[in-house]
């Protein structure tokens, strides 16, 4: 029983140590969707770049991602490949981060010329 306790102890404080994920956390890595209309999806991104692909259609979207602060960015559609869809460059999405999560955060993205005005959670795959 001692022992139940010490070890219950211990992991309460590895776990209160562990840093809190903020925005800054997701600028770079590997990501997909969590809602299933978008879990085709895989999203690259570095710090200047955001790459999507679609394992169904092979259609891939190279945007440049300007951040406004840590946790608002503007994407902007600057190549689109394999699809005939090119009417979409230019346009731009303004995403904002309102929570992180361990492996994930949830954003809100918005687009006039998309359309768009969505929130959805993204989770870090890599």
């Amino acid at each position: 029983m001692k022992n139940i306790l010490v070890l219950a102890l211990f992991s309460m404080l590895l776990s209160s140590c562990a840093p809190d994920t903020t925005c800054v956390d997701f600028k770079t890595g590997v990501f997909e969707y969590s809602h299933p209309d978008y879990k085709e999806w895989k999203i690259t991104r570095t710090d200047s770049l955001q790459k999507e692909i679609s394992s169904k259609s092979g259609v891939e979207i190279i945007s440049t991602i300007a951040w406004e602060t840590d946790c608002k960015y503007i994407l902007t559609y600057k190549e689109i490949k394999n699809s005939k869809n090119t009417d979409l460059l230019g346009s731009k999405i303004y995403v904002e981060i309102l929570e992180t999560g361990k492996n994930k955060y949830t954003c809100h993205s918005k687009s006039e010329s998309l359309n768009l005005d969505l929130e959805l959670e993204m989770k870090r795959i890599e």
